[in-house]
C-alpha cells in the first residue's frame, strides 16, 4: 500500500503529538553545562527559522535566527533550566521541542577589595578584583557599566554614598559569578557660609579685616582665589594684607572630608594716599620758625607734634616756632576716607646763643603719665632753683600751683586737660626741657 505523503505527515504528527519533534532533538555542547560558561545548543530539525528560549536565568534569555545552533548563551547560576526551541518548517508550520538541563556550579572564584577602605565623595577609589590573571574584567557602579578591561584594577572618582561596585571576570569560555560589594564612601560636608567684619565689603589698603566661617567643623582652609592663606581649627581669619582683586573663600573639614568652597567675598580695596614729610630747617636755633611740608595726593592733612594734633585741614604745610630739641613732627593724609601711613621727622636744636640746651633726660618727671600730682626733680642739687615753667604744645605758658620741696617741685596737674605738656627750666646757664602726658 502506498501512502500519500501529506496524509502520512498528518498521521505522524497526530501519533507523536501535534507540533512535537522526536525525542532528544535538542543537544548541548559541552554536554555538562556549567554556570557562567558559554554553551552551544543545536536542534536536529530542518527548518527556516528557530526561536530559542533559555529562561530568565540565561544570558541572553531568548535567541532566534535561521541557524540550527544558538552558540552565545550562558547560565548565571546553578540549578535546573528548561530549554525550548520552536522550529518553522516549510511543509508543516511550527513544531516545538524542549530539554531539561542541569546547570552545574561555577568553578571560577572572584572577590573584590578596595584601597583605601573608605573615601570621601569625589576622591579616588581603587577597586581590586581577585584573583588576577583572568582574561577580562567587567566593572559596574551599581547596575551601570563602568569599564571592560584586561586589568584587575578599576579606579573611579564617581562613587557616591550607597553605591555598590560590581565585578564580573571572563576566562576562556566562562564568566565568574558577579560580585557586588558596597564601599565606604563618606558624604562631603555642606559648604560653610563666609562673612566679613566689613559692612559693605569696602576697606582701605592695609586695613584689618576679619573673615568668619560657619562654626561646627573640625578644620578650616581660608583661600584668596587659589592661594591658601590659613589652615587651622579656627573658623576666623584676621588679616591686613587684602589687595585689589582679592576673592576670599573657605572650605571646611568634617570626619576627614573637605567641603566644597563657600561663597566668595570680593572686597573693594581703596588705595591709601602717599606721604612724604620734610622740615625746613631740620636743624635750627631755639624759637626758630620751622615749616613742615608734605608731598601727598591726599585732600585732608593732620599734623602732630610729639603725638598731639596741632593742625588739621586742607593745608599741606604747618609752621611753628615752638619746637624743641628732639621734637617729633609727623603728618598723615586722607583720601576718599582712607588715611595714609604717617611720615615723621625729628627737629634738632643747635647752640646759637651760647646757652646750652641740656639733655632732657637729666630733668626727671614722675609719674609720667600723670593724673593729679607731678614731681619735678632738678638735675643739679644744692643750688637755688627757679620755679619751672609749664606750657602746652601751642607754646602757651600755664599757671599751675607749685610747692618747693628741697631739690624738687611738686606741681598740681589736676586742672590740666588730657594731652601733651612740657616742663622747662633754666639753671646755671643750662636749659632743661622735658615732656609729660596728662591722663
Amino acid at each position: 500500500m502506498r501512502y500519500n505523503y501529506c496524509l502520512f505527515c498528518f498521521w505522524l504528527l497526530t501519533l507523536t503529538g501535534m507540533g512535537r519533534l522526536p525525542a532528544q532533538a535538542i543537544s548541548s555542547s559541552p554536554a555538562n553545562v556549567v554556570a557562567g560558561c558559554r554553551v552551544m545548543f543545536s536542534d536536529t530539525a530542518i527548518g527556516t527559522h528557530y526561536t530559542w528560549n533559555f529562561g530568565p536565568n540565561a544570558s541572553p534569555p531568548v535567541d532566534s535566527g535561521n541557524f540550527l545552533q544558538a552558540d552565545n548563551t550562558y547560565f548565571k547560576k546553578a540549578g535546573s533550566a528548561l530549554v525550548t526551541v520552536t522550529v518553522t518548517k516549510p511543509c508543516c508550520g511550527t513544531v516545538t521541542d524542549s530539554l531539561w538541563i542541569t546547570v552545574l556550579a561555577d568553578t571560577l572564584p572572584i572577590s573584590l577589595t578596595f584601597a583605601p577602605d573608605s573615601v570621601c565623595t569625589g576622591a579616588q577609589l581603587k577597586s581590586i578584583a581577585h584573583p588576577a590573571g583572568y582574561q577580562m574584567y567587567s566593572f559596574s557602579i551599581d547596575t551601570n557599566p563602568a569599564n571592560y578591561q584586561s586589568s584587575d584594577t578599576f579606579i573611579t572618582t564617581s562613587a557616591v554614598p550607597g553605591d555598590s561596585i560590581r565585578v564580573l571576570a571572563y576566562n576562556g569560555l566562562c564568566y565568574t559569578n558577579p560580585v557586588f560589594v558596597l564601599p565606604v564612601v563618606l558624604p562631603l560636608p555642606n559648604p560653610p557660609t563666609l562673612t566679613s567684619s566689613l559692612t559693605d565689603d569696602t576697606l582701605c589698603g592695609g586695613d584689618t579685616i576679619t573673615f568668619t566661617a560657619t562654626g561646627g567643623y573640625s578644620n578650616y582652609v581660608f583661600q584668596n582665589s587659589s592661594s591658601i592663606q590659613q589652615i587651622s581649627l579656627s573658623n576666623t581669619w584676621v588679616t591686613d594684607l587684602i589687595g585689589t582683586g582679592a576673592s576670599i573663600s573657605v572650605t571646611a573639614t568634617m570626619y576627614g572630608c573637605q567641603s566644597l568652597r563657600s561663597n566668595s567675598i570680593m572686597p573693594y580695596v581703596k588705595p591709601r594716599p602717599g606721604m612724604l614729610l620734610s622740615l625746613s630747617p631740620a636743624v635750627a636755633c631755639r624759637d626758630t620758625a620751622v615749616l613742615a611740608t608734605t608731598v601727598s595726593n591726599g585732600t585732608l592733612f593732620n599734623f602732630y607734634v610729639n603725638g598731639s594734633l596741632m593742625q588739621s585741614g586742607i593745608q599741606s604745610s604747618y609752621s611753628s616756632a615752638m619746637l624743641h630739641n628732639n621734637d617729633i613732627v609727623w603728618v598723615s593724609a586722607q583720601l576718599n576716607g582712607c588715611t595714609s601711613v604717617a611720615d615723621s621727622a625729628t627737629f634738632k636744636v643747635e647752640n646759637c646763643t651760647g646757652i646750652e640746651e641740656a639733655d632732657m633726660s637729666l630733668l626727671q618727671l614722675s609719674p609720667n603719665p600723670v593724673s593729679d600730682v607731678l614731681m619735678v626733680t632738678y638735675p643739679v642739687a644744692g643750688t637755688s632753683h627757679a620755679k619751672p615753667a609749664v606750657f602746652n604744645v601751642t607754646g602757651q605758658t600755664l599757671e599751675l600751683r607749685c610747692i618747693a620741696a628741697g631739690d624738687k617741685f611738686i606741681l598740681n596737674t589736676s586742672t590740666l586737660n588730657p594731652g601733651l605738656y612740657f616742663v622747662r627750666l633754666t639753671e646755671n646757664g643750662s636749659t632743661f626741657t622735658q615732656k609729660f602726658v596728662k591722663e
